[in-house]
């Protein structure tokens, strides 16, 4: 049994596309971090970027199916068994799912994936040995385009932003945030009066629309004029910290451990 087989039948194309390029991104920066010193250290930067900060809104959402959210934790913990990492609560929920699907809960199963799920409940069960092996770099393309007006939601706040320029070959957005935040998904007239935030934010690892996290959102797409100011460089997970930041939101901590 693969990793690759398991991603393959029990979770979904760009569910785990998304994911890997986003644990990829976190993976590599902690093993190559000096100062996360143990795989404990690694693994708890790791998910406190990864959950916190995008992910919980799948596991805290009322609107998402049970198939879903289990999906989401199979892959999880199958891309972090891929690099050497284990936690329990998310290797137990992921072995939860993989038995539903082993016991046709949701839908009709192949017998060929009946054997599958029992193979990789075994996989994720067996001990893991942590290793340095780092994910490789993999350019990616943006879904997003300039105009997009975008809702962001961070615990119960809806933070936006407009996309004002796409960097290299349809890469990497360059956004600006508008001075307001709200209770709800906001709509192009909540937005009329409010002005931007002085500066720009070049923002990787920011590519799927729709968002398999389920944080960002189209409001829809407006004309807007770029005017370089300077941005300052960093991925999807800086840019939330700094909304985070900017908004004087608290994040909350989803219970990993």
């Amino acid at each position: 049994m693969t990793h690759k087989v398991i991603l393959d039948n029990f979770s979904l194309d760009w569910l785990s596309r998304s994911i890997d390029e986003e644990l990829g991104l976190l993976i590599f920066n902690a093993k190559c971090s000096r100062s996360l010193e143990t795989p404990d250290k690694e693994l708890d930067y790791i998910l406190e970027n990864f959950i916190n900060l995008r992910w919980v809104n799948v596991f805290e959402s009322t609107e998402l199916s049970e198939k879903y959210k289990y999906q989401t934790y199979i892959t999880i913990a199958t891309i972090l068994n891929k690099y050497g990492y284990k936690n329990d609560a998310l290797y137990g929920k992921a072995i939860e799912g993989l038995k539903m699907f082993k016991d046709d809960k949701f839908g009709l199963l192949p017998s060929h994936q009946y054997k599958k799920a029992e193979k990789a409940i075994e996989l994720l069960s067996s001990e893991v040995k942590y290793h340095t092996k780092k994910p490789t770099y993999k350019k990616t393309i943006t879904q997003f385009r300039v105009g997009d007006v975008l809702s962001i939601k961070i615990g119960n706040v809806y933070t936006v932003v407009v996309v004002k320029k796409i960097d290299r070959i349809n890469e990497t957005p360059i956004l600006e945030v508008y001075n307001a935040k709200f209770d709800k998904k906001p709509s192009l007239d909540d937005l009329k009066n409010v002005g931007l935030v002085d500066g720009q934010y070049f923002v990787s690892k920011l590519n799927y629309l729709p968002d398999m996290a389920h944080q960002i959102e189209l409001i829809d797409t407006i004309s807007t004029n770029y005017e370089f100011k300077g941005y300052p460089v960093g991925n999807v997970f800086d840019f939330i910290k700094r909304l985070v930041a900017i908004n004087e939101l608290t994040i909350a901590n989803m219970v990993y451990k």
